[in-house]
């Protein structure tokens, strides 16, 4: 069982370059809606023939839009179908050979929910949704660049450079959605073959990426097993890099001990697999967990004796200083931070 938490982990930085290169596949067509608004910009007229050219841009960013949402659920639908196909192979080499493993079907991916931490609460949307609530808000936020700048009696020139100056801010938009929805498709088709194959599972174990830039839900997570219909399930937030790899059970696994990359103060080395976040962190330096954690949650996590999951609450949000203070307030005597 382990040699497949091997081959998972690495698995995962290839699904992180898919999602880069799905973005960079995507983003030709936010530079044709960048054109067609700095194009809309030179027929304007004054009053009702602007607000018409402004009515048409629109027209025209919600067919772009449209495009670039159906260019995505293709890449993602044909992803789906080969992460699916990954698993089952994945499976079929972990498994001892009289394992019968069974193929998933994945054709309903698109509608999937996928729930996300989002500051201090969650959101729920789907590949479509995510999409097209995209393309709406960018659209949005051109045709108020400008509007802004008419109001304010700006040339073309000056208008042109507003919608320029939010190129860099809609790229790393498409990026974000585009890396989140390549591993919730990951996800989604890994448990889909899990599922198809409950018979040879105990579950699931959330396996998060051992650096400093993991975030506080999913240090609390690493190492968790989870039942397979679990709601919880990676990605957590936008951005997130963790994934799920199978608990198979002892009469069917093959098994092989393995090792996880790990990237503290000293660079990048490999840990035992069994190794958790927690684990891992108690180990490093105090100056590199406060630079994880913050300097107050450091403390309640050296001193304090606050485990990672103390910082999160039953949904995954992390919990304010204050809220830590009313549900553990023994740890922060204990840390010295009663006061």
């Amino acid at each position: 069982m382990a040699q497949v938490n091997d081959a998972v982990t690495r698995h995962q930085v290839h699904i992180l370059r898919y999602g880069n290169g799905l973005f960079k596949d995507l983003v030709p067509y936010l530079e044709k809606a960048i054109k067609a608004a700095k194009l809309a910009l030179f027929d304007f007229g004054d009053g009702y023939s602007q607000e018409l050219r402004l009515k048409q841009l629109q027209d025209d960013l919600n067919a772009i839009y449209k495009e670039m949402h159906d260019r995505g659920i293709d890449l993602f639908s044909d992803f789906a179908n080969y992460e699916a196909s990954f698993n089952e192979k994945l499976l079929n080499q972990e498994t001892k050979p009289d394992v019968g493993v069974q193929s998933a079907n994945v054709d309903d991916i698109a509608t999937r929910p996928l729930k996300l931490e989002v500051g201090q609460g969650t959101q729920s949307i789907n590949i479509t949704g995510a999409l097209q609530s995209l393309g709406i808000k960018q659209s949005a936020d051109i045709i108020s660049e400008i509007h802004l700048g008419s109001a304010n009696d700006e040339n073309i020139n000056d208008i042109a450079k507003r919608i320029n100056d939010g190129v860099t801010k809609y790229k790393q938009q498409l990026q974000s959605v585009a890396l989140t929805l390549t591993n919730h498709v990951a996800t989604e088709a890994r448990l889909d073959t899990f599922k198809a194959n409950s018979d040879i599972l105990d579950g699931w174990r959330w396996v998060s990426t051992l650096d400093s830039r993991t975030s506080a839900i999913c240090q609390a997570r690493d190492q968790e097993i989870l039942p397979l219909d679990s709601p919880i399930k990676p990605p957590a937030h936008y951005r997130c890099r963790s994934t799920l790899v199978p608990v198979i059970k002892k009469q069917y696994a093959v098994d092989v001990d393995f090792k996880r990359p790990a990237v503290g103060v000293d660079g990048t080395q490999q840990v035992s697999a069994k190794t958790s976040y927690q684990d891992w962190l108690a180990k490093q330096p105090s100056s590199f967990q406060k630079d994880v954690l913050g300097p107050t949650r450091a403390k309640l996590f050296k001193d304090g004796n606050l485990t990672l999951d103390k910082f999160i609450d039953s949904d995954g949000n992390t919990l304010t200083l204050d809220e830590l203070k009313q549900k553990e307030p023994q740890a922060f005597k204990r840390a010295g931070l009663a006061n």
